[in-house]
């Protein structure tokens, strides 16, 4: 009885305090926690007064009787007492870290539903208010039960409850409160962590200062001048190694790369086997098939070879590899026979045309050991034997080499000044070697900030160290001359708490990361990058719709633009934009705000001045991805918040992960809550397509210039279009 008891008291308090007229029954073992916001000095010194004052009148009811302060619930959780243990831990930590927030308040009066008058303060979204609640949320990423709906973002009723009254005392309370109607700017400056019955604060946080509006980026576009240089599909290419090609899902893809396509991969080690006399079997009907699926898609075959099959590998199966066998043969002339079979066999199939168009990589990542494990002398003879294999049935066919993790690594350079010099050589056939393109894997980790000098050869948080990266590669491979770079492999790849990302980031950052990668390879000349998918399961990532995005301007040439970037906000941020006129005359600008923190509320202003247009009236439309536009994965965080994601050793290097940002969302949890996603994912259709941030409207071009401007949110893209 009395644990009912105390369970009830703590119902009542909560129902009080959180300003809901029938609160949730609370379980057996449970206790109800909720983060408050709490105002400035002078703003909560108001309010206190009103409300002392207010409690003097007959029938009021406010939760300062309870022990409460004026306050803003941002969030509710159902948790036991180890739970709130770790939550106070957890709130205690983000000292500092959630930034202060001014806000508007705005006087409410009504009937409440007992037949008393409810008096509340209702904070003015203006747009950015939902943005920052969210942020609270995800900077704390509270895995516990929420206790109400209603303050989970997407669904969030802000208000700041102030009391009620019975109808003969509302003269009386009016007259109070409109004290606290003048109080109409107040700003957030703390959070509290409050449990109920009676009401006690546990722990109590300060904010960072507020929110920076930044210096704008100016933008100004020539749309009677043309650069020369196009939009191109940097994101054409998909990597594979075996199953089918669902091109219906990405159509944006226009080639494939067939990863270890001459074998030594657990799945595709039938290739090359030998009958009980010693002689070679050659079964290709995995690769045809492979092969088949990405033609009848009408992509191009873009094969990866090099990689020895288990029955002439120079070690056992068991202990050759990571990924697919990263070592040489023992046997080079049957090496040598089976590759020469092979291309006779594709150019049987396939005919020597269309063999003769696709393009050829000599293995992955040679200065990698994980994929290739023999010397460099050995990785120049397998070149040198594979190109000469192949040519008995494709002759002159080019074959680039690997796709380097290390350009500044003497792998590059060495190979580059072999190919100069000629020697030595390991089969006459392969000569004169020819390379089609350079290619290298460059992939972001946000847990850091790389330096000039470190030197190292991967990216840091910065997408323009790719830039840095490019032309390390250049330099190494000089004597190659002007062959384009292509990344054949790259993305996120660890967040900002060193968690590796295994599908992609899922959520606005990432969004904001390949606008700004992709602006970065139109400056530094890459042709392609190649990213492992943008899907969670079905659904369109933000990153999908950067993708989505820039399609639009596909083809267009580039505009004459000037961009000024501001400089002052803290940390690593990079605000930019590209403009292209397309065949149907429509001008289009892209503009984006990344920011490596994912929390920050940071506010990018954009002018926008578009000169040489002709007179007139065109249709203006704003694409946006941020947030809460063009991407669904806010509101799976949001649903899910109350699951923990779990480490969970992935892949055969058996690595840990278990961020929440992960577009591969099973590997994240555990069996138990696979099912929660797999529900949900059928019910965020609506929410993954590409969206307009505001209706389209009709403006009129005077003098031949267009004005505009724009507000960016951290991580956030937009496209404006003017069409005629």
């Amino acid at each position: 009885m009395a644990s009912f008891i105390t369970r009830a008291r703590a119902v009542i308090a909560a129902s009080a305090a959180l300003a809901v007229s029938a609160a949730p029954e609370i379980p057996e073992g449970k206790t109800v926690a909720a983060l408050q916001a709490f105002l400035d000095p002078e703003s909560e010194a108001v309010l206190t007064q009103v409300w002392t004052a207010a409690m003097a009148v007959p029938t009021v009811s406010c939760a300062m009787g309870l022990g409460a302060r004026p306050h803003i619930t941002f969030a509710s959780w159902l948790v036991t007492s180890n739970e709130l243990e770790e939550l106070v831990t957890r709130v205690s930590a983000a000292q500092q870290s959630i930034p202060a927030r001014d806000i508007a308040l705005t006087p409410s009066k009504k009937p409440s539903r007992n037949g008393s008058v409810g008096y509340d303060l209702l904070p003015v979204e203006d747009g950015t208010l939902s943005n920052y609640h969210a942020s609270v949320h995800e900077s704390l990423a509270v895995p516990y039960q929420p206790y109400r709906p209603i303050d989970l973002p997407g669904r969030w009723k802000q208000h700041l409850t102030m009391f009620s009254c019975g109808t003969a005392f509302v003269e009386r309370v009016d007259a109070i409160f409109a004290r606290a109607a003048a109080l109409t700017n107040a700003r957030i400056t703390s959070f509290g962590l409050v449990t109920f019955g009676p009401i006690k604060t546990l722990c109590e946080i300060r904010c960072a200062p507020p929110a920076e509006t930044l210096p704008p980026l100016v933008v100004n576009v020539n749309a009677g001048r043309v650069t020369g240089r196009l939009v191109t599909p940097l994101w054409a290419r998909m990597n594979t190694s075996g199953g089918g090609i669902r091109r219906e899902i990405e159509p944006f893809y226009r080639e494939a790369i067939l990863m270890t396509a001459t074998g030594g991969r657990r799945d595709n080690d039938t290739m090359l086997t030998f009958d009980a006399a010693g002689h070679p079997v050659y079964n290709f009907a995995p690769l045809d098939a492979l092969i088949d699926s990405v033609i009848s898609n009408g992509l191009d075959v873009r094969l990866v070879i090099g990689n020895v099959p288990s029955a002439i590998a120079e070690k056992p199966a068991e202990e050759r590899f990571t990924y697919a066998n990263p070592g040489p043969p023992r046997d080079w002339d049957a090496y040598a026979a089976y590759i020469s079979n092979l291309f006779a066999h594709l150019v049987s199939r396939y005919g020597l045309d269309a063999v003769s168009s696709w393009s050829y990589r000599m293995m992955t990542e040679p200065d990698n050991r994980a994929w290739w494990s023999g010397t460099f002398e050995q990785y120049q003879r397998i070149y040198d034997v594979t190109l000469a294999a192949a040519r008995t049935s494709v002759p002159g066919m080019a074959l680039d080499f690997g796709n380097f993790v290390r350009p500044r690594g003497d792998w590059p350079a060495r190979l580059a000044q072999w190919v100069t010099n000629g020697t030595p050589v390991f089969a006459e056939g392969a000569l004169p070697r020819k390379a089609g393109s350079l290619s290298l894997s460059c992939y972001g980790l946000l847990a850091r900030r790389k330096t000039p000098q470190e030197g190292d050869d991967q990216m840091g948080n910065d997408p323009r160290d790719l830039a840095d990266v490019v032309a390390a590669l250049r330099q190494s491979m000089l004597p190659l001359g002007g062959l384009p770079v292509v990344v054949e492999e790259g993305m996120l790849l660890r967040d900002e708490d060193n968690r590796r990302i295994w599908g992609g980031e899922a959520t606005e950052l990432g969004a904001a990361w390949y606008a700004a990668l992709y602006k970065v390879c139109y400056d530094a000349g890459v042709s392609r990058y190649l990213a492992w998918g943008h899907r969670a399961g079905t659904l369109k990532t933000p990153g999908y719709n950067t993708i989505e995005l820039y399609r639009r301007m596909e083809g267009a040439p580039r505009l004459a633009a000037t961009v000024t970037v501001p400089e002052g906000a803290p940390g690593v941020r990079y605000a930019d934009a590209l403009a292209a006129r397309g065949d149907d005359g429509a001008v289009r600008v892209l503009a984006f705000h990344y920011s490596v923190n994912r929390h920050a509320v940071t506010i990018q202003p954009v002018a926008l001045r578009i000169a040489g247009l002709a007179d007139g009236a065109c249709t203006r439309r704003h694409w946006r991805i941020d947030r809460h536009h063009s991407n669904f994965f806010t509101q799976w965080l949001a649903d899910s918040a109350h699951i923990k994601r779990h480490n969970l050793p992935v892949g055969r290097q058996r690595e840990w992960s278990g961020t929440r940002y992960d577009q591969n969302v099973s590997v994240t949890l555990q069996k138990s809550d696979r099912g929660f996603w797999f529900e949900k994912e059928k019910t965020y259709g609506a929410l993954d397509d590409l969206e307009l941030f505001e209706p389209d409207r009709v403006v009129r071009i005077t003098n031949s210039v267009y004005h505009d401007e724009l507000e960016l949110p951290a991580n956030s893209v937009s496209l404006i279009e003017l069409v005629r």
